[in-house]
């Protein structure tokens, strides 16, 4: 069985706009602890709101942000 890992680059999207993640959750008003949780891997889940909200901030799709390994 193939095993895949969602993983999400807001270190990578972030860096290319030279912002930071206090900047990004104030900017999509979302708590740090949660923006923090996303960019670690260790949130559980992100919901369609949350995701909408980090891409407005950074002006990208979500397909800028997730990305599959196996």
């Amino acid at each position: 069985m193939l095993y895949r890992v969602i993983k999400v680059r807001l270190d990578k999207n972030l860096k290319r706009r030279k912002k930071t993640l206090y900047w990004l959750a104030k900017e999509a008003d979302l708590p740090y602890l949660t923006v923090w949780r996303i960019s670690q891997g260790k949130a559980k889940g992100i919901t369609f709101d949350v995701l909408e909200r980090i891409c407005g901030a950074l002006e990208c799709k979500p397909g800028d942000l997730l990305e599959i390994e196996k």
